[in-house]
């Protein structure tokens, strides 16, 4: 580099860090812009920074963060599954208390994953000796009294298999006649369905077989098998007894839920052991800016646990 250009790329950088002085450069001084042009048809690549636009981008940022999470609604719903009345090991006084916390908390959607009934004694061996009250008209009879009805509180409930037994085997749908008598009950059919609360989609299903090793298998696979344009924002699986919780699995939130039933003689065969209680879920919307419809922007799941079944509570 000829002595005079280096002479010129150094007072460049002084006037671009700041500095005014340009000597040295004979009579007439090059102006910054005259520096930069030269060095520009030199082959130097020139970055101008802009402090304005940074502030633009940095304000761009922070007005999405305070529209994504201020200012929005709030929907809490409470959920569980597999209640399993009719059955010698309910925790019937277990149920009533989280429906009083469901209370508490101002809830007026509850959402039930199937097995409300603990259906018709031939789901597995020997089932018929775990249930007190047999037959489908009594079982329907029994659950609209007891179980737990609150003013302005509606359950969303689907059918599980322990309750789908009865149409199994005769064509009863024994949620869909509870529904009939409960008018605070919502039936919406077997197995599986979407639920829509305050514009949040919900997904309640109800698994089949046992508690996979890895907990959060069966959660996945449901997860996995959802197109794209059919996936829920939370998934709630019921059927397995035992928690388990994905934060966030392919943009679905899931809980595989507890029970209000205490440990079978069948679950002792298996070795296995009931987690009993329910959940609250509070979902955070944003009024504007929210990157996914609907404005869902966070979740807050509280387990509402009872870790000593109560004998004979029926």
């Amino acid at each position: 580099m000829k002595r005079e250009e280096a002479i010129a790329q150094q007072a460049l950088i002084d006037v671009l860090r700041g500095g005014s002085d340009i000597g040295g450069l004979g009579a007439n001084p090059l102006t910054p812009k005259e520096m930069i042009s030269n060095l520009s048809a030199q082959g130097y690549k020139i970055v101008k920074d802009d402090p304005a636009a940074e502030r633009r981008r940095i304000a761009a940022i922070d007005s999405f963060r305070k529209a994504r999470w201020a200012g929005g609604d709030v929907v809490k719903v409470g959920v569980l599954s597999c209640s399993h009345l009719g059955s010698r090991h309910q925790q019937l006084t277990f149920l009533e208390s989280f429906y009083d916390r469901c209370v508490e908390e101002q809830i007026s959607e509850v959402l039930h994953a199937g097995d409300v009934s603990d259906g018709d004694g031939h789901v597995y061996k020997g089932h018929g000796y775990d249930i007190f009250v047999h037959g489908a008209d009594r079982q329907v009879a029994y659950i609209e009294e007891k179980y737990p009805q609150r003013e302005g509180v509606k359950t969303h409930m689907i059918a599980g298999n322990h309750d789908w037994s009865f149409y199994q085997r005769g064509g009863y749908d024994l949620i869909e006649n509870l529904s009939a008598r409960r008018k605070d009950i919502v039936y919406h059919g077997p197995m599986g369905a979407k639920v829509f609360v305050d514009g949040v989609h919900f997904y309640l299903a109800h698994g089949d077989g046992g508690v996979a090793y890895a907990r959060s298998y069966k959660p996945q696979r449901r997860i996995e098998q959802f197109a794209p344009e059919q996936k829920p924002e939370v998934l709630l699986l019921g059927h397995y007894h035992v928690w388990d919780h994905l934060p966030m699995y392919r943009n679905v939130v899931s809980w595989q839920l507890g029970c209000f039933q205490a440990q079978t003689d069948y679950l002792k065969r298996k070795g296995l052991y009931p987690e009993i209680g329910g959940l609250i879920l509070t979902i955070y919307r944003g009024t504007k800016g929210a990157d996914r419809p609907g404005g869902f922007v966070r979740v807050v799941g509280e387990v509402v646990p009872f870790f000593v079944p109560k004998e004979n509570d029926y």
